[in-house]
């Protein structure tokens, strides 16, 4: 992974090769970069030439050629170096360019000189010389030898002396500056991530100089692709505990982030519902348990499920599960939690046999009828909206000597339903010997206990 401390790594010379004549002087520059390939302006460096009987270079960079020959010229800071060459040759007869030879940037440009000498070798003054750029598309030069540099090529350029032969030549080579990438962000840099989630990172291209490259192309790698893969887009796919590290790269340079995937945290994947079916008469409950199931299997028995119904015409079904049944017709009852859903049947026919509720919430689980009795096992009835203070009397109750039952609610009931039902003697009871007595066991379903006055059981002679 890149280093946010930047480094000095290397130093960039420009120009890199310059050809002078005698007596001529260049300024060369310095661009301290660090590991990153970005400019580091406050470094500051040391000038040195190789042979200082060709030339020398002072402190600014500034070159003096002396005589012919040829010099490296080093440019030094913390004991990072970097070089150019530069070539002195002899005053000669004819037309001399200055520089002979350059390197430019696209886009940059170099003022040239020309000078005229005649055969002794002394200066013409006033000889006037007529410019020319062999390639035009590489570069342009005008009238008083301003070079203009165009795209990536060699070109030649040339003096020729108004009114004789005489001509000098330079050459020229242009190199494309185009913005490379000097190092590439990846946002987020470190993640943690648990198995099965995905995560979409970001790459930024900077050139040398810190600024965003916005065309770049990044290519996108894993480490470890049985850890997580990746994709063209950059969306990270965890799949199974380990640490990956994610590579994006473009021309050569790449920027890295490290993951690590942990063991994915149990979420609900599947629910079971049970009974998966049921067929229940008008006026019954059932009660419907929901098992929910995480993505390894696992039992999740610590969620809590959401129950509803697709038909509240046919029936209801409260929090804890307790389907009350209203009228004939199907319906489904759903268990649904953290996005999963899981479902049952319900048929509610009046020609079924009724099977007991086990645990409706009021406290007994025996049935009423035995055997093959296909009378109702209890008796029901549904309120809505019963106001605080309001009474209202449960009646038309067939399956036990008790015919209605009157209900006072302490605050609104937005509904509740009433069940009333044949119950075994409790253990502690003791009827008298001379009596015969029914227990019967009167049950409130979708009703806080505070929310109603109404006696637990009654126990009446049989009649």
């Amino acid at each position: 992974m890149n280093s946010d401390a930047p480094v000095l790594t290397s130093i960039a010379v420009t120009p890199s090769a310059i050809t002078l004549a005698a007596g001529d002087t260049e300024t060369f520059t310095a661009t301290a970069l660090d590991q990153d390939g970005i400019t580091m302006p406050d470094v500051e460096v040391t000038w040195a030439s190789s042979d200082e009987t060709i030339g020398t270079v002072g402190a600014d960079g500034a070159f003096n050629a002396l005589a012919k020959g040829a010099a490296t010229i080093t440019a030094t800071a913390e004991g990072v170096t970097g070089t150019a060459a530069a070539t002195v040759t002899d005053v000669s007869s004819g037309v001399v360019i200055s520089p002979s030879e350059i390197i430019l940037d696209v886009g940059g440009s170099r003022q040239f000189t020309a000078t005229v000498y005649d055969p002794e070798g002394n200066v013409t003054p006033g000889a006037v010389v007529t410019w020319s750029s062999d390639d035009d598309t590489v570069g342009t030069i005008t009238a008083d030898g301003l070079f203009n540099a165009l795209a990536e090529g060699t070109a030649t350029i040339t003096a020729s002396v108004d009114g004789t032969d005489e001509t000098g030549t330079a050459t020229v080579m242009v190199q494309s500056t185009s913005s490379a990438p000097g190092r590439i962000r990846i946002t987020p840099s470190e993640l943690t991530l648990a198995a099965g989630n995905n995560m979409t990172f970001a790459a930024t291209v900077l050139d040398q100089d810190g600024l965003e490259v916005s065309d770049a192309e990044v290519t996108w790698a894993s480490s470890d692709e049985t850890v997580g893969v990746i994709g063209a887009d950059g969306v990270f796919t965890a799949l199974e505990e380990g640490t990956v590290t994610l590579t994006a790269s473009a021309n050569e340079t790449s920027g890295s982030a490290q993951v690590t995937v942990e063991p994915s945290l149990p979420a609900p994947a599947r629910i079971e519902i049970s009974p998966a079916t049921a067929t229940i008469p008008p006026g019954e409950t059932r009660e419907f348990t929901a098992t929910v199931f995480d993505q390894r299997d696992s039992e999740m028995d610590w969620i809590r499920v959401a129950w509803s119904c697709s038909d509240t015409e046919i029936g209801t079904i409260d929090r804890a599960g307790l389907f009350g049944a209203f009228a004939e017709g199907s319906a489904d009852v759903t268990a649904s939690a953290g996005g999963v859903e899981g479902t049952a049947a319900v048929t509610v026919s009046a020609t079924v046999v009724p099977e007991p509720t086990p645990g409706n919430g009021g406290g007994s689980t025996n049935g009423g009828g035995g055997g093959g009795d296909s009378s109702p096992s209890f008796s029901a009835g549904i309120r809505e909206n019963l106001r605080s203070g309001e009474t209202f009397t449960f009646s038309e109750l067939t399956t036990t000597s008790v015919s209605s039952v009157n209900v006072t609610a302490a605050s609104t009931i937005p509904k509740m339903m009433l069940t009333v039902k044949k119950a075994k003697a409790p253990s502690a009871a003791e009827p008298p010997a001379s009596d015969v007595y029914e227990y019967i066991e009167i049950t409130p379903q979708w009703v806080g206990p505070n929310q109603m006055r109404l006696p637990g059981h009654l126990r009446r002679p049989a009649t």
